[in-house]
This record gives C-alpha cells, sequence and structure tokens, in this order.
C-alpha cells in the first residue's frame, strides 16, 4: 500500500463591490492567493487514510443589500 499525492482546488468568492466584504476564515493550511481566491492543497494520503479539510468563510454585506450568491 503506497501513498499518492492528490492537489485538490478550489475558490474563495471575490466581491467587485466595496461595500460587500468576503473573509476567510478557515482553510486547512491551503496556499491561498489573495488576487484570485485560489485555494490549493497537496496532500499525500496512505491507502486507508482519511484528511479532512475545512473550507470556512463570511460574506458581509449592508442590510439592504440584495445579494446573489452563484
Amino acid at each position: 500500500n503506497s501513498a499518492i499525492d492528490i492537489i485538490i482546488e478550489d475558490q474563495l468568492p471575490i466581491s467587485t463591490e466595496k461595500s460587500i466584504t468576503v473573509e476567510k476564515e478557515e482553510i486547512s493550511g491551503a496556499e491561498f492567493t489573495e488576487e484570485t481566491g485560489k485555494l490549493r492543497w497537496v496532500l499525500k494520503v496512505s491507502a486507508n487514510e482519511q484528511k479532512k479539510l475545512i473550507l470556512r468563510y463570511t460574506v458581509e454585506a449592508p442590510k439592504d443589500y440584495i445579494l446573489n450568491l452563484e
């Protein structure tokens, strides 16, 4: 049973509106690129091994703003 290397990529939302902010809270040690919001995990996983990655962020907007999350 040998380990394999795996790369996982994801992205945090990016706001183009100054009144809307996105704050990363937990990214489980991912490499993070602020300009693009890109996250990248490079992992080595052995057979029958489990890895848990947490991705958590908050989006704040004015109360009267209609927010469309796609």
